[in-house]
């Protein structure tokens, strides 16, 4: 029997202001290009992209919407006011003959490395790392997307494999969404890369070398609750007014309320928003700092725990299971709803400044672990998705 061809959608380059929708995917797709699965798969890539530039096959698709149709759909509408869908019949058409170069191409199954699906009534697997507004309260990032992320989990009930970051995020996806728990696979989260030699720490011009600062790499939307952490750190000055919080990440509309918050409680001097810096001086900050604090309401998991503790950075979080089950004893757990617990835990991170790290075990949570796991996984799709051709 020949063997079973999964293809992994690789379709456009993300950006690095993504923060970990980009580091995430991007380690994901360089492992899975050089990593040697079992001799009953043959892993391709598919998408879009004109030049795939990877070692494993890549299998190119008709781009769904053409430039003739579109700017044909903007003129008819310009000239006449008509809405002619041009695209729309563009779309559904190149649909159709992408799923025959995928039938051609003896393509069983597409796997999506991010929680995206391009064409959900082709067999697919997707990795979708959190139940946002399901989860937590509806914020405003989640509101202003509430109705995209509802069709989202609609259709994601036809994947043949739903990946789960955690054993935590697996029992969300039972209890919140009632999906039948042997469609559910926990695909191990992972640190991004560049928390391994091949990248080295870069000190910014913005840190003194004996400052003493609470880090927090995240995009400024209100589930990230920097709100929170502002508020304890503005307490804890009271005792420790040397001390600096560096927040780095893009804006999801929320920084400039922020940067007035620190304003109003004149802290401004102390609290440092960076924006978007390299991968090197993020691992700097990591391994110079006090420790990251993350009072995220989002969760089950989150990457940058991966990544402190990878580099010895200690971590105070939010209370979720999926942090516990990333990082065991190796962090501080607080509420993220209050005040008094965030600012308790940048006092024992403060406290411990002196001491050395010391972490019991290795993390499970690792890309070598992650991509074991992902072979098994294709493997365990082999025979339900040979019970039916196309």
């Amino acid at each position: 029997m020949e063997k079973f061809k999964i293809a992994v959608w690789a379709d456009k380059e993300a950006s690095p202001h993504n923060g970990g929708s980009f580091t995430y995917p991007e380690a994901l797709i360089t492992n899975i290009d050089t990593f040697e699965f079992d001799p009953e798969l043959e892993i391709v890539f598919t998408g879009f992209l004109k030049d795939g530039k990877f070692k494993k096959p890549y299998v190119k698709l008709e781009s769904e919407e053409s430039f003739l149709s579109r700017k044909l759909s903007n003129l008819f509408h310009k000239l006449f006011r008509w809405e002619v869908d041009l695209t729309g019949r563009s779309r559904k058409k190149r649909k159709q003959i992408n799923f025959d170069i995928l039938k051609k191409s003896k393509v069983k199954l597409i796997f999506y490395p991010v929680n995206f699906m391009q064409y959900t009534d082709f067999p697919f697997i997707v990795n979708n790392w959190d139940l946002g507004q399901l989860s937590t309260y509806v914020f405003d990032e989640f509101a202003n997307t509430f109705d995209s992320r509802e069709q989202y989990f609609k259709l994601i009930k036809k994947a043949l494999f739903i990946c789960a970051d955690s054993e935590a995020g697996k029992i969300e996806m039972i209890n919140y969404l009632n999906y039948f728990p042997n469609k559910i696979k926990v695909l191990p989260f992972f640190p991004a890369s560049f928390v391994g030699p091949e990248i080295s720490p870069i000190k910014p011009d913005f840190i003194r070398q004996s400052d003493e600062y609470f880090f927090y790499p995240a995009a400024f939307g209100a589930h990230k609750n920097h709100y929170g952490l502002i508020m304890a750190f503005k307490q804890f000055l009271d005792k420790h007014p040397q001390v600096k919080l560096v927040f780095t990440g893009g804006d999801y509309k929320n920084k400039l309320y922020l940067q007035d918050l620190v304003n109003e409680l004149n802290i401004a001097d102390r609290v440092f928003f960076a924006g978007f810096v390299e991968k090197s001086v993020i691992k700097w900050l990591y391994m110079h700092s006090l420790g990251l604090v993350m009072p995220t309401y989002l969760g089950p998991t989150n990457m940058p725990l991966l990544e402190a503790q990878a580099l010895n950075c200690r971590v105070a979080c939010s209370n979720f299971d999926g942090h516990r089950e990333l990082l065991g004893d190796y962090g501080i757990y607080f509420n993220p709803d209050s005040t008094n617990e965030i600012h308790d835990s940048l006092i024992q991170l403060y406290n411990l400044r002196n001491q050395s790290v010391t972490q019991k075990e290795f993390s499970k949570y690792n890309i070598e672990e992650t991509m074991k796991k992902l072979n098994q996984i294709f493997v365990e799709s082999i025979n339900v998705r040979r019970t039916w051709d196309y």
